[in-house]
C-alpha cells in the first residue's frame, strides 16, 4: 500500500494559497520585476522567507543557498548519500551577466537590420517615384 502524506499536502496547499492570496491581495509582481523597484522587491523577498522560516517547523525546512552550500547539506536534510560528481554551478552572476550582454547584442544587431531593410525599402521607393516622373511620356494624339 501507498501511504499519501496528507498532512505534508495540507501544508504545501496552505503555502499555495498563501501566494495565491498574496498575488490577488494587491502584491503586484509585475511591479517587483521591475529594476527600478529593487528594493521594494528584495524587501518583499526577505519577508516572505522570514514568514516562511517562522511557519515552517525547523525539521521540515532546508534553507538552502544556491551560491554557497552544496550537495553536503542538501543529502543531509534528505538523509541521502552525497553524490560523488560536484555540485553543478550554473547560472552564477557572471554567467547571467553574460547572457544578458549577449541577448542585448541580438537585440541590437535585429534592430539594426530592420532599420537597415527600412532605410532600403524607403529609398528603393523614392527612387521609383524619381524615375517614374523623370521618363518621359509619350503623348497619344487623337486622329
Amino acid at each position: 500500500t501507498c501511504a499519501l502524506p496528507i498532512s505534508r499536502m495540507k501544508r504545501v496547499n496552505i503555502m499555495m494559497g498563501a501566494v495565491v492570496r498574496s498575488q490577488l491581495e494587491g502584491d503586484n509582481f509585475v511591479h517587483m520585476c521591475d529594476l527600478a523597484n529593487m528594493e521594494a522587491t528584495m524587501k518583499w523577498y526577505d519577508d516572505w522567507n522570514a514568514r516562511i522560516q517562522r511557519i515552517v517547523p525547523k525539521d521540515q525546512l532546508l534553507v538552502f543557498k544556491t551560491g554557497e552550500d552544496g550537495y553536503e547539506k542538501l543529502a543531509s536534510y534528505l538523509g541521502v548519500a552525497v553524490p560523488e560528481k560536484p555540485y553543478p554551478s550554473v547560472n552564477s552572476t557572471r554567467e547571467v551577466k553574460f547572457a544578458l550582454v549577449q541577448i542585448r547584442l541580438v537585440a541590437l544587431l535585429v534592430v539594426a537590420v530592420w532599420l537597415f531593410f527600412l532605410v532600403t525599402l524607403v529609398r528603393g521607393i523614392h527612387r521609383l517615384m524619381n524615375e517614374r516622373d523623370t521618363v518621359p511620356r509619350k503623348v497619344i494624339k487623337d486622329n
